[in-house]
């Protein structure tokens, strides 16, 4: 296992998935060590207002994660709104960090469910529901591309 500073990158994983979802693991929890110990004045603050808090980074990959898998995967309404960067008073670091930790298993979950069928589609069907896929393309073709998704139904 090699490490980084004093934190252990992810193991090697045969299953992609399990591969993937470690990796992401290792990166949520980079951000969270951002904005561990911090107060809530801290974690909002911005130099010269200009930037993104790291309660607003929080905040913001939150929602990435619902959009992308509640939009992009499940093909719900999904909207991003400026608010997500620039929280209000309401939410306060201990409750962003539960969020963002509850939103990741949500999203790890979809991705242990989803079934694939082959490379780049993921197979949308509920058990018995219709099926629906979801195209997962690079721009351009090229690796390191912008991910993006096309959800092909039946009647498409």
């Amino acid at each position: 296992m090699a490490v980084t500073g004093d934190v252990p990158l992810p193991d090697a994983n045969p299953d992609e998935r399990e591969l993937l979802l470690g990796w992401l693991s290792w990166l949520r929890e980079a951000v969270l060590r951002k904005i561990d110990g911090l107060d809530d004045v801290e974690a909002r603050w911005t130099p010269d207002g200009k930037l993104i808090s790291l309660l607003g980074i929080v905040n913001h990959v939150t929602h990435v994660e619902w959009r992308w898998i509640d939009g992009a995967m499940r093909g719900e309404d999904t909207e991003r709104l400026d608010a997500e960067f620039r929280p209000g008073a309401e939410l306060t670091v201990a409750s962003a960090v539960a969020a963002y930790r509850v939103r990741a298993l949500a999203a790890d979950a979809y991705v242990r469910a989803a079934r694939r069928r082959h490379r780049g589609v993921i197979d949308q069907r509920p058990a018995g529901g219709p099926l629906t896929t979801t195209l997962i393309t690079r721009s351009g073709g090229a690796p390191g591309g912008n991910a993006s998704s096309s959800h092909v139904t039946p009647d498409s």
